[in-house]
């Protein structure tokens, strides 16, 4: 492949581990327990509405801030979303970790390929974790949704990405990531190569390329060509 695409959050960056310790400390200083109750509440209306963004329905701002309006509306408690948004993010930069092989699969294709990241969220607390991670070098370029103004996985996202790289040719291009519906869809509908990665093993119907659970495993796909110079 002349491009790869990778997904950030849960492909490259351990998003989960960063956001439970994040939303712990978020919680707590509003004096509500991260207990299952209220990580289920959370975790389920945050799913809900990055799924509305994603699909063009709601704005950025008001996912970042609703999320928390709501769970704290739905525990009894009384809280600024903004305010709460600010800490989380600021806890995401704090607790930066990567996705096991992550580091050594960008050094093994930086050598066959242009690197790109392309992210749904937010552009500085991204790449603030790219550069705590010790990543941020290891791309080409970096497209983040809050930069673009449309998300993965619609077209206008993966439109922007082929005219900023000049790539008129989209046969040479592969996307990975952990998302069926952002990134796999997204690759699909894009006319691009799609690597679904399943670390947890879900057995799901897809429509990707390949599916892959450990990233090592990409060194063994055949979506490389030597690098253009």
């Amino acid at each position: 492949m002349r491009t790869m695409l990778f997904d950030l959050d849960d492909t490259l960056l351990d998003f989960k581990r960063s956001a439970e310790q994040s939303l712990h400390q978020v919680f707590h200083a509003y004096g509500l327990p991260f207990n299952q109750d209220v990580r289920d509440y959370y975790q389920k209306t945050n799913r809900s509405l990055w799924e509305q963004y994603e699909q063009g329905k709601v704005k950025k701002e008001y996912v970042i801030t609703e999320r928390f309006n709501r769970t704290f509306a739905a525990f009894g408690k009384k809280g600024s979303g903004e305010r709460a948004d600010r800490m989380f993010r600021q806890g995401l930069e704090e607790h930066v970790y990567l996705v096991d092989g992550a580091e050594q699969i960008l050094d093994y294709l930086s050598y066959h390929a242009v690197i790109c990241a392309v992210t749904n969220g937010i552009g500085d607390t991204q790449r603030r974790r790219l550069k705590k991670a010790g990543l941020i070098d290891q791309f080409d370029q970096l497209f983040i949704s809050g930069d673009i103004g449309s998300a993965k996985p619609s077209n206008h996202f993966f439109d922007h990405v082929f005219a900023v790289l000049d790539q008129p040719d989209r046969s040479q291009t592969a996307i990975i990531g952990d998302s069926l519906a952002a990134d796999i869809e997204g690759g699909f509908r894009a006319g691009i190569k799609t690597v679904w990665f399943n670390p947890e093993h879900h057995k799901v119907p897809h429509n990707a390329d390949a599916e892959i659970h450990r990233l090592q495993e990409l060194e063994k796909l055949d979506f490389t060509v030597q690098k253009p110079m």
